[in-house]
């Protein structure tokens, strides 16, 4: 650590308030973490359930949340800054596919 101190007195005095934004991001990741499991299990299982599902709104629904700007940019910030890792569109096209060739074997 000490061969970092010269740094951290530069940005310190330069830039006081990022050691601020720093530090308070640290402070958040950590009780983020508990809820970021919970909350991606949920999504989750709700994304399995959709993707196992015959009604093609449930996909289009999904489609359409994990395709919007709004829901990228927010997953790209949280997953950035505090680690939040949230479903993206890749991860729901692999449920469709697993879930397709599931339903394929069956029928076989």
């Amino acid at each position: 650590m000490n061969s970092l101190q010269p740094i951290a007195d530069l940005l310190a005095g330069k830039y006081p308030w990022l050691i601020t934004v720093l530090a308070v991001i640290g402070a958040i990741r950590v009780p983020l973490k508990f809820f970021s499991e919970g909350i991606q299990a949920r999504m989750t299982a709700r994304m399995v359930a959709a993707a196992a599902s015959c009604d093609p709104q449930d996909d289009r629904d999904w489609d359409s949340l994990l395709t919007a700007p709004v829901y990228r940019i927010t997953a790209f910030v949280l997953d950035l800054v505090f680690s939040f890792k949230l479903p993206v569109h890749a991860d729901f096209l692999r449920l469709q596919n697993q879930t397709a060739d599931a339903k394929m074997k069956m029928n076989l």
